[in-house]
């Protein structure tokens, strides 16, 4: 009887420590469960971001080519100004040299007849 004691003891120590293990078993899968809902959670919230970053490169693009489109009309307006402005340049050059050649042949000229005027009295 002493033996059945002991190996009612037993069992009774073993069951208790399988039910001990099932409420462990159960704690685990609803963390498990738990966890398995904040990464699906999660994951939505990262497709949710991507999309929005996907929104953004695609508002960002268009917003620079529509600063590229504002802009082109100007940037050729500005690059005729300057062919313009570098022809009127080249131009004054040119008018300057020839002033300077006309001042020049003045100043023969005056010097020629300054001789003439010398010689004559």
């Amino acid at each position: 009887e002493a033996a059945r004691a002991l190996h009612g003891g037993e069992l009774a120590a073993r069951d208790a420590r399988v039910v001990e293990l099932t409420k462990g078993e159960r704690v685990l899968e609803r963390e498990l469960e738990n966890s398995k809902q904040d990464a699906s959670k999660l994951q939505r919230q990262l497709q949710l971001l991507m999309d929005q970053l996907r929104q953004s490169q695609t508002d960002a693009s268009g917003a620079l080519l529509e600063k590229e489109r504002a802009l082109a009309p100007l940037t050729e307006k500005a690059e005729g100004l300057l062919r313009s402005n570098a022809v009127q340049k080249r131009q004054l050059e040119l008018m300057q040299q020839d002033l300077d050649a006309a001042n020049r042949r003045a100043a023969g000229l005056q010097a020629e007849l300054a001789a003439e005027l010398a010689r004559a009295e």
